[in-house]
């Protein structure tokens, strides 16, 4: 009998292969998801970009090292929040962010709890690290110990992420702790820009010349030479586009823009142009005389588009190139030692290709804080004290401590290490000359305050504006905090910054956590310009040669003309924290009707007894440093027109003695709006500035008076009225009347028929003034804080909301049949915007 055959030999087999399919699938499934890490941890190269200036010398980077976890190693100088913290990733790659993790500090000796941060917001940046955040979440710390993780309500995709601080719990100074983690995943790991490889020549931390990869947009037709005279411009009409170039600077490109009756009103208007923006655009009437500049060549980007209010027939449009004012910052400190000429070389080929339209300053940086005259003096105090027979031995060099323009004619001292070796000049034998004397090494490396000498110098200059920086290392010597030079970028100054690094110290971790490299790379990404590195000084001329044929290449743009799709809607709402009276009136004056009619029925109380209630809650919430006087008619006789009091001048708000004035009012008498609004130019004549003029009433007028000619009278005397009227329970021809008064202010009409109507008809008064500008600085729409559906023409509009200074919110895109919202907030001793709109195709 034959033995009979095993069955486990396929079984076994099946399961082999079985368990191989599993591992395969297992292995590729991480390929699939991307793992969850700490995007902000420095092993995986993550990076604190900027941070407040602390009250100390601290080790920054343990922030964001778990060594730090709880301990209390960050604290603000005597100040109230908010405080921005700004995180990247791996070099510049984009992640996928779903949480952060923050931690309260453990108690310590000394420590104030009061200091421990309570609210913070976390936003989030695909662009760049000074603008373009919009909030993803809002949290509160907790008062427990250890880690506390806070999820957004979705994973949201950035390049840069703030934590900005908005409250503590009631100290002088705010202290963080370390620990901080952000947790999700890498998107583009891998790629050329996440790279931070020591052995990469050359990285664009953000690309500018991109006509290769990203080409403009085609056009209708290109320019005809030549067209730099009205005789000669060239036609463009709405709905067309044209393509041109500008070689040189100071070059005039003129189009004739004529307008149908139904084209005029808004007309939305782009220019983009390559290898970046840099062109000025300039509104001219139909005899060529400049109406306005509605664009401007320091604007950063490739793209940008307005919106002008054109009523006229007959425009022309004027485009042209400002010159170029270049900051050469030149890193002299004692690292360059051996490496100086290779540098030198580099900038003299740069100066040497400069036009006659360019202006260039060469900057040099050493030394810093060690060069200082105490640092000297003790130094030299310390050698003194050494044997005689020693001293003698040593080098000269050693008992002194070399100054950067320590030699006659070396350069301009502009302290803390920076000199200036040539102010701005087009002349190419002067600028040689200096050039010729950047091969120098010594010192450390002032790097903060040379950048700031460089924003410093530049902002003496018009037209377009850049700052090519040197550096071989991060700063050692500044007197200036690395938090500064954040502070000044974050000012919108229009400088594109180009920089190049050498040699692997820049890759070195300082007390702030941050390498010099990823210092470079951002300050080129906030100002979209480039960076370069490189190991081998020899290629610091290829580089500079980069630089120069961009800055000095023709500019090539596209003209277009383009007409609205109709029309959407603003909303600018407030919220959080009570807007202080600087953002909405320092000055508050309320006219109240205290007519018979007032005795009539709103459901179950009387019109008097609601606004009274309505009046007194709104008394309690007005911010206590506003100044505020009430006028009433008609509480204390029947049918006489000049029953008119001011019953509280203007003072700053007792709202216990004003609560009890609203009490005391009676309704009598009648209505006699227009000698009402006559006192009240007498109210405010010794006063400057705006006032909220509120007028409560629930009728028209009674006493032959014009309001409407009392409010334009109001106008042409000067007074700077913010003008709200309120009709409560009004009929239809009183509405119609109290309209017009509203209308010939430039105010706001409110129409109440309730309780709650009129609750939010009183706050939206006293919110915030704004306007809506055009290109050219026409006003096109008013509103307050709290009024929603502003109508707007499809396009790109500037928000300027009339407080104590203003506040100007630009670049608002308004999209055919959709809604942008602008929300102000008072976080911390600071008011500040979000503007939340559908994506346009350009800023």
């Amino acid at each position: 009998m034959k033995p009979e055959k095993s069955r486990s030999t396929p079984k076994n087999k099946i399961r082999c292969l079985l368990l191989t399919v599993v591992s395969v699938f297992l292995l590729a499934f991480p390929a699939l998801v991307q793992a969850q890490i700490n995007l902000a941890d420095p092993s995986r190269g993550g990076t604190l970009v900027s941070y407040p200036r602390p009250n100390k010398i601290t080790r920054t980077s343990l922030l964001i090292m778990r060594i730090g976890a709880g301990e209390p190693v960050w604290t603000t100088e005597a100040g109230s929040p908010p405080l921005d913290f700004v995180f990247s990733f791996q070099g510049i790659c984009e992640a996928s962010v779903s949480s952060v993790e923050l931690q309260r500090v453990r108690q310590v000796r000394g420590l104030d709890q009061r200091s421990q941060v309570k609210d913070f917001k976390v936003e989030v940046s695909d662009t760049s690290p000074v603008d373009g955040f919009r909030t993803v979440g809002q949290f509160t710390l907790k008062d427990v110990s250890g880690p506390q993780k806070f999820d957004l309500r979705t994973p949201v995709n950035a390049r840069f992420l703030k934590i900005r601080v908005l409250s503590n719990h009631g100290a002088s100074s705010t202290v963080l702790g370390g620990g901080i983690q952000i947790i999700g995943s890498l998107l583009s790991k891998g790629s050329k820009e996440c790279s931070e490889s020591a052995e990469e020549d050359l990285v664009e931390a953000q690309t500018i010349r991109v006509s290769e990869s990203s080409p403009m947009k085609p056009v209708d037709r290109t320019e005809s030479e030549s067209n730099n005279t009205i005789a000669t411009a060239n036609p463009i009409g709405v709905g067309e586009s044209v393509g041109g170039k500008i070689e040189r600077s100071g070059e005039i490109d003129l189009y004739s823009l004529r307008l149908k009756p139904e084209e005029r009103g808004i007309i939305n208007l782009s220019v983009e142009s390559r290898p970046y923006l840099r062109t000025d655009l300039e509104l001219l009437d139909r005899n060529g005389r400049v109406i306005n500049r509605i664009g401007s060549g320091n604007v950063l980007g490739l793209e940008k588009s307005y919106s002008l209010e054109l009523t006229e027939e007959q425009y022309y449009l004027k485009l042209f190139q400002p010159g170029m004012s270049v900051v050469l910052l030149v890193d002299n400190s004692g690292s360059m030692k051996g490496r100086e000429n290779d540098l030198q070389r580099a900038v003299e080929q740069f100066v040497s290709e400069r036009n006659e339209e360019d202006r260039v300053a060469i900057m040099n940086f050493a030394g810093g804080a060690e060069n200082t005259a105490a640092v000297a003096a003790n130094i030299k105090k310390m050698m003194e004290k050494l044997p005689k027979a020693i001293r003698d031995k040593m080098p000269k060099s050693m008992m002194q401590t070399p100054d950067l323009c320590e030699n006659e004619g070396d350069c301009e001292p502009l302290g803390g290490g920076v000199g200036l070796l040539t102010d701005f000049t087009s002349d190419k034998q002067t600028l040689k000359a200096a050039a010729a004397k950047t091969g120098r090494a010594f010192g450390g490396t002032p790097l903060n305050m040379a950048m700031l000498k460089a924003f410093e110098k530049l902002a003496e200059e018009s037209g377009n504006k850049a700052i090519l920086l040197f550096s071989d290392g991060a700063d050692t010597t500044s007197q200036l905090e690395y938090s500064d030079v954040w502070k000044q970028l974050a000012k919108d100054l229009g400088i594109r910054i180009y920089t190049v690094g050498l040699g692997n110290s820049l890759l070195a971790q300082q007390m702030n956590g941050i390498t010099g490299r990823s210092f470079l790379r951002h300050l080129s990404i906030a100002t979209d310009g480039r960076s370069f590195f490189t190991t081998e000084p020899a290629k610091l001329t290829d580089f500079y040669a980069q630089i120069s044929r961009e800055i000095s290449e023709e500019t090539r743009y596209r003209l277009e003309i383009g007409t609205p799709k109709g029309k959407g809607t603003l909303d600018l709402i407030a919220q959080g924290e009570r807007l202080p009276a600087e953002v909405t009136s320092r000055r508050v004056e309320l006219v109240f009707d205290a007519s018979g009619s007032m005795h009539q029925r709103v459901g179950e109380k009387t019109r008097i007894e609601i606004a009274k209630e309505v009046v007194k809650d709104l008394i309690g919430k007005l911010p206590d440093e506003t100044e505020v006087g009430m006028r009433v008619f008609g509480h204390r006789r029947k049918g006489d027109c000049s029953d008119i009091e001011m019953v509280a001048p203007f003072a700053q708000i007792n709202k216990a003695r004003l609560t009890s004035q609203v009490d005391a009012i009676d309704a009598i008498g009648i209505t006699p709006l227009a000698a009402s609004l006559r006192m009240v130019g007498q109210d405010m004549a010794n006063f400057s500035g705006n006032t909220t003029l509120v007028v409560l009433t629930d009728g028209n007028e009674q006493c032959r008076g014009n309001p409407v000619a009392e409010v334009k009278k109001l106008q042409r005397q000067g007074i700077d009225i913010n003008l709200h009227i309120i009709g409560f329970a009004v009929d239809d021809p009183s509405v119609a009347q109290l309209k017009e008064i509203a209308e010939a202010g430039d105010g706001q009409f409110h129409e109440a028929s309730d309780a709650s109507e009129l609750v939010t008809a009183l706050r939206t008064s006293l919110g915030a003034r704004f306007e809506v500008h055009d290109a050219t600085g026409n006003v096109v729409a008013r509103g307050v804080t709290g009024a929603t559906n502003l109508q707007l023409t499809e396009g790109y509009y500037r928000v300027v909301i009339k407080a104590e200074p203003e506040i100007v919110v630009k670049d608002v895109y308004i999209k055919n049949g959709e809604t942008t919202t602008v929300i102000v907030t008072k976080e911390g001793s600071e008011i500040n915007t979000e503007v939340r709109s559908p994506r346009a195709r350009a800023r």
